[in-house]
C-alpha cells in the first residue's frame, strides 16, 4: 500500500475595511500552480464585516521565478 497525499494553496486576506484577517484554502489544478492567482469567478467577502472589495496581492510578497 502506498501513502497518498494532496496539496493545497492557502491564501491569507486582510480586509481593507475592518482590517481583520481570514484565510481561503483551495486544491491547486496544474495551470494554477505556476502563477498562484486567485480563482476567477468567486466573490471575496470579508467574513467579519461583509465588505465586498477588490483583491490585490500584498506588495513585496511575489517570489521571483527560479
Amino acid at each position: 500500500m502506498k501513502h497518498e497525499y494532496s496539496a493545497e494553496i492557502l491564501y491569507h486576506f486582510n480586509c481593507g475595511v475592518c482590517k481583520n484577517w481570514w484565510s481561503y484554502a483551495t486544491t491547486p489544478v496544474p495551470h494554477f500552480i505556476k502563477d498562484l492567482e486567485l480563482p476567477k469567478g468567486i466573490d471575496y467577502y470579508c467574513p467579519h464585516c461583509g465588505a465586498d472589495e477588490v483583491t490585490e496581492i500584498k506588495k513585496n510578497l511575489m517570489i521571483d521565478e527560479v
